[in-house]
């Protein structure tokens, strides 16, 4: 049973158990991380002052998603179908856990191998930072102001329904 105190995560649609695991993992970010700015937004998306899709474009969220290690990326994009189904199934079975779970009281200590994630700000790669990008000189994201006929669309049939 979901507890009202508990945020729900807008990336989650609903789902409490893929929020309380954003929220374990958000949590074991934040104990690794030792720059105030990304701690303090942290504790914005965590206490639900702050979008997770907002935070997900931000500069910050660029910074952690660019200091996970190249060999993990590299385990996970060799993994074979065998060792991806077993982690699939691993992770059913606990989001089944966190949805059939109590609210949880404390957070979940990070694991021992994760490294701390540098401070974006004390990073100097030595190449000017442009705003609203991953990398320098990198893909720009963008995030439209108004939503455009896809979205409408789209929002028309969630309120209406498909079949009128």
């Amino acid at each position: 049973m979901e507890n009202p105190s508990e945020v729900s995560f807008d990336v989650a649609h609903g789902d409490i158990a893929v929020s309380r695991q954003l929220r374990r993992s958000l949590e074991t970010i934040k104990s690794a991380v030792t720059d105030p700015a990304l701690r303090k937004q942290l504790d914005d998306v965590l206490s639900g002052r702050r979008s997770m899709r907002d935070f997900g474009t931000s500069d910050a969220f660029a910074g952690i998603m660019d200091s996970v290690p190249a060999s993990q990326l590299n385990r996970a994009l060799t993994m074979s179908e065998d060792e991806r189904q077993a982690l699939a199934q691993v992770g059913e079975q606990e989001l089944e856990s966190l949805r059939s779970d109590q609210h949880e009281t404390a957070p979940t200590p990070p694991p021992e191998n994760v490294p701390p994630a540098p401070s974006t700000a004390a990073k100097d790669t030595g190449s000017p930072v442009i705003p609203r990008t991953r990398k320098p000189n990198r893909e720009q994201l963008y995030t439209p102001e108004e939503p455009d006929e896809d979205d409408l669309y789209f929002q028309q049939r969630r309120n209406q329904g498909w079949l009128e």
